[in-house]
């Protein structure tokens, strides 16, 4: 849908379906590549494959530059950015995630990463005042796998929402106070 509207698409040559097909596929693909490897019994999408779409965007969609020094990664990115705070903005409720916030602003920071297991998110958890019933609330249940998405989603959208800082790390991002 973003790129279906974003002035950096060229819209005369359009968008195909088989970009969201590629994309899907890619990002299926990267949940269960981790999954595998970190021994979980259930594949659930992240935030952090996400980046993944870059790779399979590439070359099935024809970008306006206008001029400006941006790669097609760039804006694919930006595209994926945007895609993810319209939805957090859609199913997240600001104040269901207020305490989360106030969390952060008490010097909590969150570490996560695309090959960090399930389990490694629920450490500490509960820590982090209303993390844990915004993601079971937002996951649809308390299996490890559903919750560290939904954390990242969480994390990710108040950082898109400028609410938390997000800095890019050698294994992923950390989270911080904004």
């Amino acid at each position: 849908l973003q790129a279906r509207s974003s002035p950096d698409v060229n819209q005369t040559s359009g968008v195909s379906v088989r970009v969201s097909i590629s994309n899907y596929e890619t990002l299926i693909a990267n949940a269960i590549r981790r999954a595998i490897r970190c021994g979980e019994g259930e594949a659930v999408p992240r935030i952090s494959d996400l980046d993944a779409l870059v790779t399979s965007t590439s070359g099935k969609l024809e970008f306006e530059y206008a001029g400006e020094e941006r790669t097609e990664g760039s804006v694919v990115r930006d595209l994926i950015k945007r895609a993810t705070r319209l939805v957090f903005d859609g199913v997240v409720p600001g104040e269901g995630v207020a305490s989360v916030v106030d969390s952060f602003n008490q010097g909590w920071n969150v570490e996560v990463s695309a090959s960090m297991p399930a389990g490694d998110y629920l450490e500490g958890l509960d820590e982090i005042r209303g993390l844990r019933e915004a993601a079971t609330l937002l996951a649809g249940g308390g299996s490890p796998e559903n919750l560290a998405s939904a954390i990242e989603f969480i994390l990710e959208g108040l950082h898109l929402s400028n609410r938390l800082n997000k800095t890019t790390i050698e294994a992923g991002a950390r989270y911080t106070s904004a």
